[in-house]
């Protein structure tokens, strides 16, 4: 981690709250709120669950859809995976979880094979703009006065 990376580390938490999340919500794509309480930068990366990539490229269907084997999966996620179990229960769909599972492993989710733009959004103009605009009133400051003192001392000798 260099100097710098608690300032780089709020300016993208900030920028993970007045942008990113709000664009996942006009995507329509919320449904439990876990996914935006697990979003976070961590230094100068951004972290999330490990979900995300579905939710950008979507879930294809299972490698091997016989109907056993989608059947035994669909089991396990509708009854042991806590996210799922949550997604349904956001929906009111809980009676319904094998059949769901079923048919996402049958035929994947409506994002594949399209995808979304839910992380390309962090490349946007206007995301690039607003981590410089903030980076450039907090660190630049610091900077400032980082070259001042060592011009004091070099001055000083």
């Amino acid at each position: 981690m260099n100097e710098y990376s608690r300032e780089i580390e709020e300016v993208l938490n900030e920028m993970i709250s007045l942008l990113l999340i709000p664009h996942f919500e006009q995507l329509g794509m919320n449904a439990t709120g876990e996914w935006e309480q697990n979003i976070q930068a961590r230094g100068n990366e951004i972290w999330g669950r490990d979900y995300t990539k579905y939710l950008v490229e979507g879930r294809p269907p299972n490698t091997d859809t016989s109907p056993d084997a989608v059947r035994r999966w669909a089991y396990g996620m509708a009854n042991f995976n806590p996210e799922f179990k949550k997604w349904l229960q956001a929906r009111g769909l809980t009676e319904y979880g094998v059949q769901i599972a079923y048919k996402i492993g049958m035929e994947g989710t409506n994002y594949y094979p399209q995808g979304t733009d839910l992380m390309e959004f962090l490349e946007t103009p206007e995301v690039k703009n607003f981590i410089t605009d903030k980076l450039k009133d907090v660190i630049a400051p610091k900077i400032a006065m980082q070259l001042t003192q060592e011009i004091n001392l070099i001055f000083r000798r």
